[in-house]
């Protein structure tokens, strides 16, 4: 009996670290795959800012979060300079789309001509993030005119 019982205690154990594994390695795949889309979003608000800033001579910009909800406070309604430059966020505006996980603005720098980026993760009444694990932080993604990103906050 203590051969079976080795056996089934090392079985155990190799099944509750194989369970482990799996949830860590889906937990980063969904992590990357969230902030895969922030910075894909923002590489689209970028480059029609650039199309816009051709045409008009002017950059757009919106103070307002459009997209997900912050704090439980609905975001959808499209800005007027969102749609200028023809920045649509789907789960918005379609029936049946994914709700929008980030809330996005433009933001005016001070210095020159230049903008802002920034995605904010999305949270309900209680603070609690559609992007992050834990209640307590949220995921910042920004890009300033030159489109490198950076993580204001880690959600981990």
């Amino acid at each position: 009996m203590g051969h079976k019982a080795r056996l089934l205690t090392m079985l155990t154990g190799c099944i509750a670290v194989g369970v482990l594994l799996m949830y860590v390695a889906f937990h980063q795949l969904y992590q990357n795959g969230l902030q895969a889309e922030a910075k894909l979003m923002i590489s689209h608000v970028h480059t029609l800012e650039r199309v816009y800033k051709l045409e008009k001579k002017d950059f757009v910009y919106w103070d307002e979060p459009y997209g997900a909800m912050l704090n439980g406070v609905d975001n959808c309604a499209q800005p007027e300079a969102a749609a200028e430059v023809g920045f649509y966020i789907s789960g918005c505006h379609r029936e049946g789309a994914a709700i929008p996980r980030y809330a996005y603005r433009i933001l005016k720098e001070t210095v020159g001509d230049h903008y802002r980026i920034e995605a904010s993760s999305g949270s309900d009444k209680e603070g609690r993030s559609f992007v992050c694990f834990d209640s307590d932080k949220q995921n910042i993604w920004q890009s300033s005119q030159n489109l490198e990103f950076s993580q204001v906050e880690s959600c981990w």
